[in-house]
C-alpha cells in the first residue's frame, strides 16, 4: 500500500487533492491510502498563511472530505459548502479504486478516535508508550462493537489503522 500519513487537508484545495490522489491512484494500480488530518497547534502558521486559523481546521477537515469523496464518485458536482463553493462536471482520471481510495484519519484524542469509530473508518493514531497504543486500539474496538459493528467489521477496520511512531506510519494488522 501506498499512503499520506497525514494529508493536512484543510491546508488545500479538496478538488486539486482529489485529481492528484486519483491520479496518484491510478498509477500505483489502487494501493492508495488517503490518510487525512486537520493538523495540530504545530502548524498554526501555516493555516494563518492559507487564510484560515487551527479553530477551524476540524471543521474545514469534514467538509473538505465530504467534497473530495464527491469529487471522486460523483459527476456534475455543485458543493455549496461554508468553506468551499465549487461546481465543475467530473474530474480526470477518475480513481481506480471503486468507489475511491480508502480514507483513514489521524486522531490524536480520544474524542476524535471515537467519533471515527462510530462509523467505522479506520484511523492513524499516535503512538506514545506500547500501554497507551493499547488503550487507544481498546477504546477504538470498543466503540466500533458498542455502534453495532461485527466482529469481522471490526477486526477488518483494525486491519487498515496505523500507528505513528517516530516520524513514519507503522502499518499494523492491529486485529491479530
Amino acid at each position: 500500500m501506498l499512503g499520506f500519513g497525514i494529508l493536512e487537508l484543510p491546508l488545500h484545495n479538496p478538488v486539486r487533492v482529489a485529481i492528484q490522489t486519483a491520479l496518484l491512484d491510478n498509477l500505483c494500480q489502487g494501493r492508495l491510502v488517503v490518510g487525512t488530518g486537520r493538523g495540530s497547534n504545530y502548524n498554526a502558521y501555516e493555516y494563518v498563511g492559507f487564510g484560515s486559523s487551527s479553530s477551524l481546521g476540524k471543521q474545514q477537515l469534514d467538509e473538505a472530505e465530504e467534497l473530495l469523496i464527491k469529487a471522486w464518485t460523483e459527476d456534475n458536482v455543485n458543493f455549496q459548502g461554508k468553506h468551499w463553493q465549487v461546481s465543475f462536471p467530473s474530474i480526470r482520471p477518475r480513481p481506480y479504486q471503486k468507489p475511491h481510495p480508502p480514507l483513514a484519519r489521524a486522531c490524536t484524542g480520544d474524542d476524535s478516535l471515537v467519533e471515527m469509530a462510530k462509523i467505522g473508518r479506520p484511523v492513524l493514531i499516535r503512538g506514545n508508550s506500547c500501554n497507551g497504543t493499547g488503550e487507544k486500539i481498546r477504546l477504538y474496538r470498543d466503540t466500533m462493537s458498542a455502534a453495532g459493528f461485527s466482529d469481522q467489521e471490526v477486526e477488518g477496520s483494525l486491519v487498515e489503522c496505523g500507528v505513528w511512531k517516530g516520524g513514519c506510519i507503522l502499518a499494523m494488522m492491529l486485529a491479530q
